[in-house]
C-alpha cells in the first residue's frame, strides 16, 4: 500500500505527465492554423518566431520535450507582443496551448524573467527533468 507522501507525489507526477500530453496536443492543433507565406524571407521570419516562442515557453509537439523552465530567447516576448504578421498575441496563444491558469503563470514568470540579470543562472538544467519525475510544479516556486 502506498502511503503519504508517496501517493500524492505519484498523483501529481501523473497529472503533470497528462498535462504535458495536453500541451503538446494543443500546440499541434494550433500549429495547423499558422499561416504560410510564399515569400521566403517572411516564411523564415515566421519560422524563427515559432521556434523562439517554443524555446522560451517550453512548448513542443512531443510531450517528452515540453519544458516547465523557460529558456533564454532572442526575441524577448514582452507580454503585449504580437507575432506572425500581427495575427497572434502572446496571451491568447499561451492560453490556447497551456490553458488559462497555466498560461497566466507562464506569462507572469516570463515578465519577471525579462527584468532579471544573468539568465544562464536562473536554475539548473536538471530541474525540468526532476520536476517531471517528482511531479513538482516549478511554476509554484
Amino acid at each position: 500500500m502506498i502511503g503519504y507522501p508517496e501517493g500524492p507525489r505519484r498523483i501529481l507526477a501523473f497529472r503533470r505527465l497528462l498535462h504535458r500530453h495536453t500541451i503538446a496536443s494543443n500546440w499541434r492543433e494550433l500549429r495547423l492554423q499558422l499561416p504560410t507565406d510564399p515569400d521566403f524571407i517572411e516564411t523564415l521570419w515566421r519560422r524563427i518566431q515559432i521556434d523562439d516562442l517554443k524555446k522560451r515557453f517550453g512548448i513542443s509537439e512531443d510531450p517528452l520535450l515540453v519544458q516547465d523552465t523557460p529558456r533564454l530567447s532572442i526575441l524577448g516576448w514582452n507580454p503585449g507582443k504580437r507575432f506572425l504578421s500581427e495575427r497572434h498575441d502572446i496571451r491568447s496563444t499561451l492560453e490556447a496551448v497551456f490553458g488559462e491558469h497555466e498560461g497566466k503563470k507562464r506569462r507572469i514568470l516570463n515578465s519577471y524573467l525579462l527584468q532579471q540579470s544573468y539568465p544562464v543562472e536562473w536554475w539548473t538544467t536538471a530541474l525540468t527533468k526532476e520536476s517531471g519525475l517528482f511531479g513538482l510544479d516549478i511554476l509554484q516556486f
